[in-house]
């Protein structure tokens, strides 16, 4: 019973689906200063241009449908100077049929060309955004697409994995409650962190940073507890 208790508490108590997208490996995790309480994360590439390639994502609380919404998107965006804004129909990710729009934004270092990914569910919108400089946008093209194919909301950051991924980790919480009941000291802490880090890792190249990122903060702070 207390395996099954910290398996749960570690990841099967979410109340809202998880969204996950798989960035392309070399780049850099990042989250500007000050930035907008709607992103959650962002990927930094390495380009050709002071404009780096890019890629973030970003939830709104919604009370809309999707046709409403993307009509106040371009509105915003066609308020805005030296900017084009196009709708490219449906597209198709992990997590259901999306909408994909491109704007062209001339900015003081060059012109700034993005792909959007908007979906809307349960009154959320999901906002992924791809961008790169004019000079670096076709390079980067086909990558942000299958970026933006990967995005999906599981119900917990383990429901992804292979059957043999997800065994790994039980077997981790198993070892762990063992510890936690016989007493945990402070050896045994660092013990696991470095086991747990290995376990994720094991697993990072297949579903990716943003993936790692998340699963690495809730197991590293869950160990941590000592409970």
């Amino acid at each position: 019973m207390k395996f099954l208790l910290i398996y749960l508490t570690f990841f099967s108590l979410q109340a809202t689906p998880i969204p996950i997208f798989h960035p392309p490996d070399e780049w850099e995790a990042a989250l500007p200063k000050n930035h907008s309480p709607f992103l959650q994360i962002a990927f930094l590439g390495k380009g050709s241009t002071e404009l780096r390639p890019s890629v973030n994502l970003s939830i709104e609380d919604i009370d809309t449908t999707e046709k409403e919404y993307l009509k106040a998107v371009k509105s915003i965006h066609r308020k805005e100077p030296d900017t084009t804004w196009r709708d490219l129909g449906k597209f198709s990710t992990h997590a259901g049929i999306a909408r994909l729009t491109e704007i062209t934004k001339k900015v003081p270092v060059g012109e700034l060309k993005m792909l959007q990914l908007i979906l809307i569910k349960d009154h959320k919108a999901y906002i992924l955004t791809g961008a790169a400089s004019k000079a670096d946008f076709m390079k980067e093209h086909s990558r942000l697409l299958q970026t933006f194919r990967s995005f999906s909301l599981p119900e917990d950051l383990l429901a992804p994995l292979s059957s043999d991924s997800r065994a790994r980790f039980e077997d981790f919480f198993s070892h762990l409650a063992e510890e936690i009941k016989n007493g945990y000291s402070d050896q045994m802490q660092a013990q696991d962190v470095q086991m747990f880090q290995k376990v994720v890792a094991e697993n990072s190249s297949t579903m990716g940073k943003y993936w790692e990122l998340l699963m690495l903060k809730e197991g590293l702070a869950k160990i941590s507890q000592k409970e």
